[in-house]
């Protein structure tokens, strides 16, 4: 469970990410593509490396993904390439929640093609994808002011909220540096201060309060 204050109007970056219940609902409402929300919220791709993933790059036995490709849209034109960083070059799991989708995004299809096409078995545009999947009216529907980077955030939360160390975070979202990894989520380091103060309370109890 994520903390109170995630919803709060002065957290910024808290209140751009989704409880599990919300990507659930988020996917749920859309009119087509839902997976592709629970794709980006439980494995934290950037959207480039979602519209850029093949079918050769996942291991559906393994429970694989190998992100080694991305394709960005620059001035209305799709740019293939390999990511930027060594960082970006990564494996990442696929949880048992979207294992399914992934079974059914694959079936049938060659090495090369889209994990995630377009209708026209192209590469996905962020902004025809919002529109055409519903995905803009969806969240308004619902009320969350988000993007669809903001789910690659929440992969992140949700990651650290279920106790994942945070150099498996980085690892898993392609960051260069820890830091950036440890400015992002500092806010979810708050439960545990809490928790810290609770167990240092727990000891003076134990000794009898002397």
């Amino acid at each position: 469970m994520l903390p109170a204050a995630c919803g709060s109007p002065g957290a910024r970056l808290r209140e751009r990410i989704l409880t599990v219940d919300e990507v659930h609902a988020l996917a749920e409402k859309m009119t087509r593509d839902g997976d592709t929300v629970l794709a980006m919220a439980y494995l934290g791709l950037r959207w480039s490396e979602l519209a850029g993933l093949k079918v050769a790059d996942v291991d559906l036995v393994r429970r694989r993904i190998h992100v080694i490709e991305r394709a960005t849209e620059i001035d209305g034109r799709i740019d293939v390439s390999q990511p930027k960083s060594k960082a970006s070059i990564r494996y990442v799991g696929i949880p048992q929640a979207v294992l399914p989708a992934f079974q059914a995004r694959v079936v049938s299809k060659g090495p090369s093609e889209l994990v995630f096409p377009s209708p026209e078995n192209g590469y996905l545009r962020s902004r025809n994808w919002r529109r055409r999947s519903g995905f803009d009216r969806a969240r308004e529907e619902l009320g969350l002011d988000i993007t669809p980077h903001d789910l690659r955030r929440t992969f992140g939360s949700l990651a650290r909220m279920a106790g994942a160390d945070l150099r498996f975070i980085q690892k898993a979202m392609g960051h260069e540096s820890i830091t950036t990894t440890a400015r992002i989520y500092a806010h979810l380091y708050d439960d545990e201060l809490d928790a810290i103060a609770a167990a240092l309370d727990g000891l003076r109890e134990g000794r009898g309060g002397s």
